[in-house]
């Protein structure tokens, strides 16, 4: 769902776009039990690095990060 979601894991950071072909934000990474704001999903990817698949969650600010790092 969206709304306030808590990250799983340390020092995730976040995607300038929805799949792993795009390249992380310079600066953002949050840790674990940090709380983010999703305002939507795009796509669908079992990312290598992942916990699963699933689709990217959009955050505050237009990056995303893969669901499977959210709880």
């Amino acid at each position: 769902p969206t709304g306030t979601r808590i990250v799983r894991g340390n020092y995730v950071r976040a995607r300038v776009g929805p799949g792993t072909s795009y390249g992380y934000h310079p600066t953002f990474r949050f840790r674990n039990g940090q709380s983010v704001n999703v305002v939507g999903y795009e796509g669908y990817e079992c990312p290598k690095s992942g916990k699963g698949c699933g689709p990217w969650a959009q955050i505050a600010g237009g990056y995303y990060v893969h669901s499977s790092l959210l709880r």
